[in-house]
């Protein structure tokens, strides 16, 4: 895997349609089940901005102790635009040591998405960092994109997403989240014309039966430079069974 992220990067990808919007921690659970939406919705005055959104549909299933997969289905609209399916996504999770035998937890996220007929499809590799102190907890995530099939587009761009949690009970815990796509490697420019956002986040989950859970977070970002949505909001939801 390490070999394999490292030839990644030297490789060459288009900037993704968005920035990530989901932080994702580097623990596998075997034998879980998993029916999950995600998706996002941009707020600005900017006609050529505001109204973006992307919303996700996936089934995923905990293989082994450390393997984790998903597959998307993946719906978006740009502004001014109607809601379309964009493609599917095949994502991998590989948690990389068991929790607490090193400083930090560390996992791999591994992604290929398929795109619509016309378009490139799209590989992403990045390694996860997680570390907890008391009651806090905070994860790190890099991404590492590149374009691959007809009519792809040169270049590595970079993205990343780290959240700070704070442990207060299951059914809710505060946290603060970052999400940003500075582009490709060596063609980053200036901060201002890079994407970013930061904003004050919620997390919680409740038993709904024996060996399922409904989990939920949300998420009201700000964005930091001129060519990010002002407001970016978030909503996630999670049903895991065994």
């Amino acid at each position: 895997l390490a070999m394999a992220a490292g030839s990644f990067v030297i490789a060459a990808p288009r900037p993704s349609e968005a920035a990530p919007y989901k932080v994702y921690s580097p623990h596998v659970v075997r034998g879980e089940n998993e029916v999950e939406y995600r998706g996002f919705h941009d707020v600005d005055d900017d006609g050529s901005i505001g109204g973006t959104e992307q919303h996700v549909i996936a089934l995923g299933r905990g293989f082994t102790d450390n393997w984790f997969s998903e597959i998307y289905s993946v719906n978006g609209k740009d502004p001014g635009s109607s809601l379309r399916h964009t493609g599917f996504e095949w994502e991998n999770l590989f948690q990389l040591a068991e929790p607490g035998q090193y400083w930090a937890d560390f996992g791999l996220l591994l992604e290929y998405e398929a795109l619509n007929r016309g378009s490139p499809d799209e590989i992403a590799i990045g390694p996860i960092f997680e570390k907890a102190i008391g009651p806090w907890v905070t994860t790190l995530n890099f991404l590492f994109e590149q374009e691959v099939g007809s009519g792809r587009t040169s270049g590595t761009t970079f993205a990343y997403a780290a959240r700070v949690r704070y442990l207060l009970r299951p059914q809710f815990e505060p946290a603060v989240e970052f999400f940003g796509e500075p582009g490709r490697f060596g063609h980053f420019g200036s901060f201002n014309g890079q994407e970013h956002w930061v904003g004050p986040a919620f997390y919680g989950s409740v038993g709904v039966g024996t060996g399922k859970k409904l989990s939920y977070s949300a998420s009201c970002l700000f964005g930091e430079t001129s060519v990010s949505s002002d407001n970016r909001a978030i909503l996630r939801l999670e049903f895991e069974f065994f």
